[in-house]
């Protein structure tokens, strides 16, 4: 959560500790006001049954004051009512709600908003679930997972081109080692309250995200 608002507040660029850079960023800050990019189509049509790219998390930037952002995080507190989520990040604050958010938002601000493919800053596949991807492939005989079982076996090492700015390593530790602490407060990361402008009719007032 703290990523999202920090690219409200300041802007710039996040970057997970796992990724290597393999050229200048400059010209994509430069053209574009905000940018994500998806994850490896198989991902999705291997491991979540989806036909659609997730869009990743562990990569985005944006200039600061971003409404996209506050609504990401409206979003999230929204979602952490739900019991059910609070043990799943991925859906909580992560790729899923991410697109989710994109998607509600799409005649919004996505005018503003560049999603990349995977080539730009997700090349290369999570290895450490090349068990389960291969073993879909074994069970599923859809054309949808041909087709990606197929990529996979062309590039199973990842499929990096001229416009590779990045890629990521997938470590993952957050969810491949024992459970830590899953949540903590924005307090703890920023000197004062993240502030959502709210418009009124009287002028605008700002409500306290944490």
């Amino acid at each position: 959560m703290a990523r999202y608002a920090l690219l409200h507040r300041v802007g710039g660029l996040y970057v997970d500790a796992d990724f290597e850079c393999l050229q200048p960023f400059d010209a994509l800050h430069r053209d574009n006001e905000l940018f994500l990019s998806s994850e490896p189509l198989v991902h999705s049509v291997l491991l979540e049954k989806s036909n659609s790219a997730a869009l990743c998390n562990a990569l985005m930037a944006s200039a600061p004051g971003h409404p996209f952002w506050l609504q990401v995080l409206d979003n999230i507190k929204a979602k952490f009512d739900h019991e059910r989520l609070k043990s799943d990040a991925v859906e909580l604050t992560g790729p899923r709600m991410l697109k989710q958010t994109y998607e509600a938002l799409n005649s919004t601000f996505n005018a503003d908003i560049v999603v990349f493919p995977s080539e730009f800053f997700y090349p290369e596949v999570a290895y450490w679930n090349m068990e389960p991807m291969q073993e879909a492939c074994r069970r599923r005989h859809d054309e949808e997972a041909r087709e990606a079982c197929e990529w996979l076996n062309q590039f199973p090492k990842g499929e990096f081109t001229r416009n590779t700015h990045a890629t990521h390593h997938w470590q993952c530790t957050w969810c491949r080692d024992a459970q830590l602490d899953e949540f903590g407060h924005l307090r703890d990361v920023f000197e004062s309250p993240v502030m959502r402008p709210n418009i009124t009719a009287t002028g605008i007032d700002f409500i306290a995200l944490g």
